[in-house]
């Protein structure tokens, strides 16, 4: 079974991946118009705190409400942000470099 995701680790795409390998080992059909199996199973191992935050991402409607595709991209979105590029080249250019840590001889 497939434990609750920890808020802390941040870990979303790993966590999906885990819970897609988990419905094809159990032979779980993808969301439809009229089975939404895998939304449930989702919503059902996800964790209190992580389904929390989840709420109040689809708020005014409930995760229920969703199809397990877009819970996905709203868990990814909040949990896995894109970083933007000119912040990491900011802080690339504004390194410095620290001591050498041998002394020279």
């Amino acid at each position: 079974m497939i434990g609750e995701f920890d808020v802390r680790s941040g870990e979303i795409d790993r966590y999906i991946e885990r819970l897609e390998q988990y419905f094809e080992a159990n032979k779980i059909p993808s969301d439809s118009e009229t089975s939404h199996q895998q939304r449930a199973i989702l919503i059902s191992v996800l964790g209190a705190e992580a389904y929390d935050t989840l709420c109040d991402l689809c708020s005014p409607h409930s995760p229920p409400s969703k199809s397990f595709d877009h819970l996905k991209s709203i868990l990814k979105s909040h949990f896995a942000p894109k970083r933007l590029t000119i912040a990491k080249r900011y802080r690339f250019h504004n390194c410095i470099q620290g001591e050498c840590l041998m002394k020279r001889r």
